[in-house]
């Protein structure tokens, strides 16, 4: 099932790099988070006017928002873990 992480009333950490761990990181993290929070909190009640693709669907997840969701996500993981042919950009050209 979803991870409960992924709903709009949480967050997911999708990756930790060697900079994340860098002096100040996590403060400026904290201090981004908390401003997040706050600008969030002063527009209590206002439609979202974007979200994460699995963040949430405006009047609740139907079929058809699963199966575009799905698709959405199913080609932008074919692009990005595509690799390049073994002879290079330039083979067969």
């Amino acid at each position: 099932g979803p991870s409960l992480l992924r709903l709009p009333d949480g967050m997911s950490v999708v990756s930790v790099r060697r900079a994340d761990g860098e002096p100040g990181v996590a403060e400026r993290w904290d201090a981004d988070l908390a401003d997040a929070v706050a600008y969030a909190a002063a527009r209590t009640g206002e439609p979202a006017q974007s979200s994460a693709i699995y963040g949430g669907v405006a009047g609740g997840m139907t079929d058809e928002a699963d199966e575009f969701i799905r698709a959405v996500m199913a080609d932008m993981m074919d692009k990005q873990q595509d690799l390049p042919d073994a002879d290079g950009p330039s083979a067969g050209a």
